[in-house]
């Protein structure tokens, strides 16, 4: 039986990081060029990546494109009663977060704007044609300290109901999605973080990248960078 073209593809790009020719950090070939490069359609390429992301070999940047990753260990979330059963569990809402704590919270919308889809941001999406795409950056505070920065880019066209002038708060959008793929790694902060968070370049921080999916397309991708010294990332799961 033939390989089917995702495996295919796999391979050519596995091969390629055990020979060298990829080395942590180098670009792999996008969406876009594994579709022209293998006569695939864009589904089938988007497999291929995100199998490889899922078994860590990768890093899918939204923006950026994807990556050979670093040497780390990479292991999935434990399965669990309450994630067989119904909703998984999600990600804390920092604002009940710092007013559990007591504190005040604050949240500015740093950036926001509408851009042309870039072939990077296509592949992304998984958008067949450059389309609208909005993208936002917000500032958590804590007591007036910036705790987490979040860059937000939005699929307008899959956004149920009414359009909304202000972003709305993540847990809204996790409240839209039937499915979640999320990615934690230690990092640096990028020129963006360290300029809204006021760290220095080898601050340690936390990057969780939320890619937010509804009838298996991808409306929202978020990427939240925490200073490790500020702030922790919180899930809650029941057995």
């Amino acid at each position: 039986m033939a390989e089917p073209h995702y495996a295919r593809m796999k391979s050519f790009i596995r091969d390629r990081i055990a020979q060298g020719a990829l080395k942590p950090g180098d670009r792999v070939p996008s969406e876009h060029e594994l579709v022209a490069q293998f006569s695939v359609s864009r589904m089938t390429a988007n497999r291929a990546l995100k199998e490889l992301a899922a078994e860590g070999l990768v890093t899918r940047r939204s923006g950026s494109g994807t990556f050979v990753a670093e040497a780390k260990a990479t292991s999935p979330a434990p399965a669990t009663a309450a994630t067989a059963a119904g909703p998984q569990p999600d990600l804390a809402d920092i604002e009940a977060v710092v007013k559990g704590h007591g504190h005040r919270y604050s949240r500015r919308v740093e950036q926001s704007r509408t851009l042309q889809a870039s072939p990077v941001l296509m592949d992304a999406f998984g958008l067949a044609t450059p389309q609208s795409i909005s993208h936002h950056v917000l500032l958590h505070e804590e007591q007036g300290q910036p705790i987490q920065l979040e860059s937000r880019y939005l699929n307008p066209a899959l956004m149920p109901g009414p359009a909304l002038h202000e972003p709305p708060p993540l847990a809204h959008l996790a409240d839209l999605a039937d499915e979640a793929e999320n990615t934690l790694e230690a990092c640096h902060p990028d020129d963006l973080a360290r300029r809204f968070l006021r760290v220095g370049p080898h601050e340690p921080c936390l990057r969780l990248e939320r890619r937010l999916l509804r009838a298996g397309r991808t409306f929202a991708i978020v990427t939240l960078t925490t200073p490790a010294t500020r702030h922790a990332l919180f899930w809650r799961s029941k057995k």
